[in-house]
């Protein structure tokens, strides 16, 4: 009687030590794959289908704070939006939603794949189909897309830049790496400096021209202050978008070759 409880108990004691160390295998595992905000954060891009049309040109930026700004266009008709709110993200499910005061939740949902996220159907399930991996927006580098290209300014708060307009040099302006800008406003040459705080955000200070009379052009005072105005930029298919605090487009400049003696 005596060996039989002595071997209960053994049997018992090895029971709650396997029992114990499973357990901790499957927190450490929940642990191993969990997202931070810091995983999440980032800009990304695709073009999700559309049954009206060629498809929606979309850009979502998530920040680390929850914040988020999505900017989408209907490729091939005249339709622009841009909105921003906050998001959350659902570590159970792998889920963000996105909570604009425009957006529906319902209809933002998308799951975290390392590099990219996917849209997720109105019910928050993975969209099948023929088309179900155009729903994919993929992780970009902005930064990559900014440096050491001649960006050719073609649009001041919603104006455009006329052939007439524009005289033996053209406005563009040219970011480097080390945090400063050159360029043209179209008769004066034109520096700065510029901080990329966080992905899509940018700051422009200390800007200098010089100081030249400038018979051709209006615009040269308004491209100034729509650049001490900046707070965020994207880059779609080698245009470059600037906008100010009020998410309203200010700039546009699309990525030239670089003229001759430049």
């Amino acid at each position: 009687m005596k060996n039989q409880l002595i071997i209960l108990t053994a049997i018992f004691v090895l029971f709650v030590a396997c029992k114990t160390e499973k357990e901790t295998g499957k927190t450490k595992s929940v642990t191993e794959t969990e997202v931070s905000m810091a995983d999440i954060a980032g800009t990304y891009h695709g073009v999700l289908p559309c049954a009206t049309c060629a498809g929606i040109d979309t850009e979502i930026q998530l920040a680390e704070d929850g914040l988020y700004q999505i900017y989408q266009a209907y490729i091939d008709e005249d339709k622009e939006f841009a909105t921003r709110g906050t998001y959350e993200y659902n570590q159970k499910y792998n889920v963000i939603q996105l909570l604009g005061e425009n957006e529906d939740p319902s209809y933002h949902q998308y799951t975290f794949k390392n590099d990219r996220i996917v849209k997720l159907n109105e019910r928050g399930k993975p969209i099948k189909g023929e088309l179900a991996e155009m729903y994919e927006l993929r992780k970009i580098a902005n930064t990559d897309l900014l440096l050491d290209k001649y960006w050719k300014l073609t649009m001041i708060n919603g104006k455009s830049i006329t052939d007439k307009q524009v005289p033996q040099k053209e406005a563009h302006i040219v970011f480097n790496d080390e945090q400063r800008i050159s360029g043209n406003t179209g008769c004066n040459s034109l520096g700065a400096d510029y901080k990329l705080p966080a992905d899509g955000k940018i700051e422009i200070s200390k800007i200098i021209t010089t100081k030249m009379a400038c018979v051709k052009i209006d615009y040269e005072a308004d491209l100034i202050l729509a650049l001490k105005a900046a707070t965020s930029y994207r880059i779609t298919d080698s245009v470059l978008l600037i906008f100010n605090e009020e998410q309203s487009q200010r700039l546009k400049f699309v990525e030239s070759e670089k003229p001759m003696g430049f």
